[in-house]
Parts: structure tokens; C-alpha cells; sequence
């Protein structure tokens, strides 16, 4: 039987324009190869049917040791994404139901990743065995070691920081109940939150419902109810970027300038986990992600 004390899940809901069945396989095969946890994949009916009928059974099994179906309104949340900083397209945002995690859950302790999160060492195992209860990144970098840009950093220029949900650690203790229950509250009541924080309209964000959530439950006057991952930065590759080799233990990518996107540089990235937001850069590597691993 599987030890389901602790362990790792990922939502994942195709569109038309992002296969992020294929993204969560090679999330799930970096996770596995650097912390060796067991995986839950939560996904619909339509995308585990395509899971069924497309992917080496072998290869699923490595990955995934769960399959959770949860259906979910896929409400209008169309999301601008790049590939590069000369291509655009437009492609629905699924992340209403984020919030279920800890209900949807088959772990004590989970390790909620989003798909483009590539995980290259082992350092978020410290999470399952600290007193923490809720922890998430709080800041982020760039792979050029560059800060973020100022609407990744605040809600609003005189407003609160934003907390990133690419990664939530969290245990099923009463207080997180109240928290996720207090997440889907903002999510429901968006526009309202939206005046009161001053954040852009629009596309609903998880990493603004989850800072609103968090400034709350820490009285307003502090930002420490989520704890912060310890001994670790969240390094961003923006969309901008392209991820253009991979090989066994690094990653290959172009980062483009943020100020002169004429201008890129090249960057070998070994050993530190990386949010890479352009996802057809991720996709086209898909490949050389699993062959580099024998898996088939």
C-alpha cells in the first residue's frame, strides 16, 4: 500500500491551446527523480480520457499514483500567454476549484505544485518534516538574478505583497480548513476584493486570492500566517523566455530582457527549481524530458 502520510498533487485541465497533461507528466517526472514522493494528479473526465488513450501506461504509472477526477467550472478566464516576447495567444485559465485542494487531497501533508514548476533538487523535503503547517513562496527572482517586475511584487503599488501560489505546502490541521474556506470566499466575492486591494480586473488570479487570505488571517498588520518555504527563492523564467535544451540534470534557456526584448541571454540552469511560465517552450522539450529518463 501507498504511504499517503505525505505527498505531491497537481491540477491539470486541457485546453485547446495548452496540453497540460503533458506538462503535469513532466512535472511529475522531475518530482519523482529529486523527492521520490508519491503524485496525485486532479483532473476532468475529458483530459483523463485523452490521458487514457495517449500515454504509455508505463509512463503514467511512474508518474502518477492517483488519478482524482473533479469536474470544474470552466468559467470565462482567458489568460494572455506568450512565447517569446514576439507571439501571443489567448488560452483559458482553468484554476477555479485550487482552493479544494485540501478536500481533494489523498495526503496529510501536500506539496501542491503548479505544472510549469520544475523541480531539480531536493530541498522542499524539508517542509514534510518541520513544524510548519502552511507555508508558499513569498518572493521571486528571475533566472537573470534579476527582481521581479513591480506588479509580481504587490497587489497594487501602495497595496500588500503578493504571496505566489505555484507552490503551497500544507498539512490538514483545522486552521488551513478555515484558510482554504477563506480562499474560495475571495474568489467568490472577486470584484469586491478587487476594489477594497485595488488589484487589476480581470483574470482571477490564485496568488492574489491566496495574499487577500493571508493578510486577513494575519490581522492585517503582518504577513505571517503563510510561512515562507525556508532556504529556498522562487526563481522565475518569464514567458519572455525560451527554454531551449534540455539535458539530464540542466536546463537550457534564452532569458530575454525585460527592458530591451531584443536583447537575450543564455542561461545553464542546474540544481535549483525554476517556475518556467512559458509553457509551449516546456512542451517542446517534452521528449527530451522523458527520454532522458528511460522511463519507456
Amino acid at each position: 500500500m501507498n504511504d499517503i502520510s505525505k505527498g505531491i498533487c497537481i491540477f491539470a485541465y486541457n485546453n485547446e491551446k495548452i496540453d497540460y497533461i503533458r506538462l503535469s507528466i513532466i512535472c511529475a517526472i522531475q518530482a519523482k527523480k529529486n523527492l521520490n514522493l508519491p503524485i496525485a494528479l486532479i483532473t476532468d473526465n475529458n483530459t483523463l480520457g485523452y490521458v487514457e488513450n495517449h500515454f504509455d501506461k508505463k509512463l503514467l504509472k511512474y508518474c502518477f499514483n492517483y488519478f482524482i477526477v473533479e469536474e470544474v467550472d470552466k468559467q470565462s478566464n482567458k489568460r494572455i500567454h506568450k512565447d517569446s516576447p514576439w507571439y501571443e495567444f489567448v488560452a483559458p485559465f482553468i484554476n477555479s476549484n485550487k482552493h479544494d485542494i485540501i478536500k481533494l487531497s489523498p495526503f496529510e501533508k501536500t506539496l501542491l505544485i503548479d505544472s510549469d514548476y520544475l523541480i531539480l533538487n531536493n530541498n522542499l523535503l524539508k517542509l514534510f518534516d518541520s513544524d510548519i503547517d502552511l507555508a508558499a513562496f513569498k518572493s521571486a527572482i528571475s533566472i537573470r538574478n534579476d527582481p521581479m517586475l513591480p506588479n509580481e511584487i504587490f497587489l497594487h503599488p501602495m497595496g500588500i505583497k503578493m504571496i505566489w501560489s505555484t507552490v503551497i505546502y500544507f498539512t490538514k490541521s483545522k486552521i488551513n480548513y478555515l484558510f482554504f474556506d477563506l480562499w474560495e470566499h475571495v474568489k467568490n466575492n472577486y470584484e469586491y476584493y478587487q476594489m477594497i486591494y485595488k488589484f487589476p480586473k480581470g483574470l482571477y488570479r490564485t496568488d492574489y486570492a491566496v495574499s487577500i487570505a493571508n493578510h486577513i488571517l494575519s490581522g492585517r498588520n503582518s504577513n505571517d500566517f503563510i510561512k515562507d518555504i525556508p532556504q529556498q527563492n522562487l526563481y522565475n523564467s518569464y514567458q519572455e523566455d525560451d527554454l531551449f535544451d534540455v539535458k539530464k540534470d540542466k536546463l537550457y534557456f534564452l532569458a530575454n530582457d525585460q527592458k530591451e526584448n531584443w536583447k537575450d541571454i543564455p542561461v545553464c540552469w542546474t540544481n535549483q527549481d525554476v517556475h518556467v511560465m512559458n509553457k509551449w517552450a516546456i512542451l517542446r522539450n517534452y521528449d527530451k524530458f522523458v527520454n532522458n529518463y528511460d522511463i519507456q
